[in-house]
């Protein structure tokens, strides 16, 4: 069956593919088309089952309603749900957008960027691989619209929604030594990621304002590409050297995962002989016997408000427009690890 066009609605109504072609494109208002004829051309359009040529329309309109989304893992519940959650909203906005993992590889990453970028998408969601910050510089000297979510370069003017690292941390670690828990460790991975530093600066945060003095004998860095193994090799050289530790405190979701299994494996039951808290909950950690305590993000919220500010960017007249910099405050839930 032959698709219909343009010129069949035009033919169909009586009308010039110009005033067609402007009301489908959602230029109708601005070109000064009656309602009525408005009405007339989308009725027809649905009648005929019109489906509009996408390259054509990205060519009239220098648009292609397709945003990329790069991200360290896909896999990864955190960035899944924000993903979702920008999807949804994304559809509802007339946009699909693309996936792609950098695995933190930042040649990966840009070798995903050059690519998208050659799919003329619109604009670019990142979530950002350790240091390398080459690709977003080239980003910002081209105008590229782009934003950053969930990792930020401070000393970069970029648009980024993140979370409030420091401040969910010392929530966690806070709540700990409420309930009298003195000697906190501190487990992370061997990296430089900005919200590592930041949740690190909230653990240490809470200990100060709560009158206890840091030790770095308390800190565990695990090699983020071994991590069952060596996560299981150094909680039993830290519990066995340092038999008073009375809480862990996992920097993310992924290492309280893998540190549950080595602290099963080293014979500790929670909370009974040791207390337990993470940053990033999942629905694992609540299904878990006992529950486990966790700092929450609002990844829907990230999802959402990334994408306002994508299109804000993507749709704004100013060349250079102001970037926005949003901060959101996560919840610490309180399960039974403690």
């Amino acid at each position: 069956m032959k698709k219909a066009s343009l010129k069949d609605i035009a033919n169909l109504l009586n009308m010039s593919k110009t005033t067609v072609s402007f009301v489908l494109n959602g230029k109708g208002d601005q070109m000064k088309i009656s309602k009525s004829t408005q009405e007339k051309v989308m009725e027809a359009a649905k009648r005929l089952n019109y489906q509009p040529n996408q390259l054509a329309r990205s060519l009239s309109s220098g648009k292609t309603n397709t945003i990329g989304l790069v991200i360290p893992n896909i896999g990864d519940i955190f960035y899944a749900e924000i993903a979702r959650a920008m999807e949804k909203k994304a559809h509802k906005q007339g946009y699909n957008i693309m996936y792609c993992s950098s695995e933190e590889d930042p040649k990966r990453e840009a070798q995903l960027i050059n690519m998208l970028k050659a799919r003329q998408v619109d604009g670019l969601i990142i979530a950002p691989t350790k240091l390398d910050k080459t690709e977003i510089l080239h980003l910002k000297k081209e105008n590229y619209p782009f934003v950053l979510i969930d990792r930020h370069f401070p000393k970069l003017d970029t648009n980024f929604v993140i979370t409030d690292n420091k401040v969910g941390m010392h929530k966690a670690v806070d709540f700990l030594i409420k309930k009298g828990y003195k000697k906190i460790a501190f487990i992370c991975v061997q990296n430089y990621l900005e919200v590592i530093r930041q949740r690190f600066e909230g653990y240490k945060s809470a200990l100060r304002d709560n009158g206890i003095r840091f030790s770095n004998k308390l800190v565990k860095e695990i090699d983020y590409f071994t991590l069952e193994q060596d996560i299981h090799e150094k909680l039993y050289d830290m519990l066995s050297s340092n038999r008073e530790i009375e809480a862990l405190v996992f920097a993310t979701n992924f290492l309280c995962t893998a540190g549950l299994a080595a602290l099963k494996k080293i014979g500790l039951n929670i909370p009974k002989d040791i207390a337990v808290a993470t940053f990033d909950d999942r629905a694992l950690f609540q299904l878990m016997n006992p529950g486990i305590s966790a700092v929450a993000q609002p990844t829907q919220l990230i999802g959402e408000k990334a994408l306002e500010v994508l299109l804000d960017e993507i749709n704004s007249e100013d060349k250079n427009p102001q970037k926005q910099k949003i901060t959101l405050e996560p919840n610490f839930i309180i399960r039974d690890s403690q």
